[in-house]
């Protein structure tokens, strides 16, 4: 953050592989510290990360809309305070390193889907609720490149609910457009000045990764994984929830399961194991032509759709913190 404040981000950078991360979230935290007291800044970064909470209660009153008042408003409380025990939320309260900072907006991007899938408003009005989803989840991406990882979640559980809605084929199209162009045009007003300097200096706009693609000449040419987290078989990535139960003492360096330090949450075990049994009720229904609350098939869809990006992508479960806070709702 201060190199890039100071315009010094290429010629002071330590030149490792994350020298050139989010210069504009660190940013943001380096103006915070340089400008308020450590206590400030916790409460200003803790207040901010917050409102994915309330996020999420606003999402669970769309969600439960067909519930008497006082009985939705109490379990989106519930909702929204069981979110934050979370591992990844709980350890980052007050702190820097941006993934619950910036679940908010993806949160709200979900909120505003549901409710253009629910509502029975004109095209006009779900152009609308489309775009605005977009423009939220393009941005913070364009601030952290790991949340791309729910814009392809919701790009295709948005095809999947539309689908099974019974859309017309141009219907689908156009509002899956709204989205993309929407998601891409923030992201590229975001990340744009960090993405033309580096693209000056070494030709590849997100150096030093993907160079597999790019080649840049400062940089063999290759895509970066971090293989710490990435699980070894079909087995391992069918499991993975399931490991997450467990207290791992990660004793090998070279392959730990989910964070540096150990951790365990029951959430993502708990959903997979529901899930088969959620997918077949719903085929039920669908088969013998009943009426199915498509707002809960498109979070659902959503959570796994993501769970499995996240799982091809990264393997590692900071990047979890959207999920995570909605895993009690879903």
């Amino acid at each position: 953050g201060y190199l890039w404040i100071h315009g010094r981000l290429i010629s002071g950078s330590l030149a490792t592989v994350q020298s050139y991360l989010d210069p504009l979230l660190n940013s943001f935290y380096y103006t915070l510290i340089s400008r308020t007291t450590p206590l400030q800044v916790n409460l200003i970064i803790a207040s901010i990360q917050s409102l994915s909470l309330s996020s999420t209660f606003l999402l669970s009153v769309f969600i439960f809309d067909n519930y008497r008042f006082i009985h939705k408003i109490f379990l989106s409380s519930l909702v929204s305070l069981s979110a934050l025990f979370g591992p990844v939320f709980w350890s980052e309260i007050g702190g820097t390193m941006g993934d619950t900072l910036l679940a908010s907006p993806i949160i709200l991007a979900v909120a505003i889907l549901v409710k253009a899938i629910k509502t029975e408003s004109s095209f006009k009005v779900k152009y609308y609720y489309f775009s605005i989803s977009g423009l939220l989840t393009g941005f913070v991406s364009g601030l952290k490149f790991t949340n791309m990882t729910y814009v392809v979640g919701l790009f295709f559980s948005i095809i999947i609910t539309l689908l099974v809605l019974r859309l017309r084929y141009r219907a689908i199209l156009g509002l899956l457009s709204i989205f993309t162009i929407s998601a891409a045009i923030s992201f590229v007003a975001i990340y744009w000045p960090v993405g033309w300097l580096l693209w000056e200096h070494f030709r590849n706009p997100i150096f030093p990764y993907f160079n597999d693609i790019f080649n840049s000449p400062y940089l063999s040419s290759y895509a970066f994984h971090d293989n710490r987290w990435f699980p070894t078989s079909l087995a391992g990535y069918l499991s993975l929830p399931f490991r997450f139960c467990f207290h791992q003492p990660n004793k090998n360096p070279l392959h730990m399961v989910g964070m540096e330090i150990p951790f365990r949450t029951y959430l993502f075990a708990a959903l997979f194991i529901i899930l088969p049994f959620f997918a077949v009720a719903q085929a039920r229904r669908l088969y013998r032509g009943l009426d199915i609350q498509y707002n809960i098939l498109f979070l659902v869809s959503f959570f796994v759709l993501s769970f499995i990006v996240w799982e091809v992508m990264f393997s590692y479960y900071r990047y979890l913190a959207v999920l995570e806070i909605l895993a009690p709702l879903t």
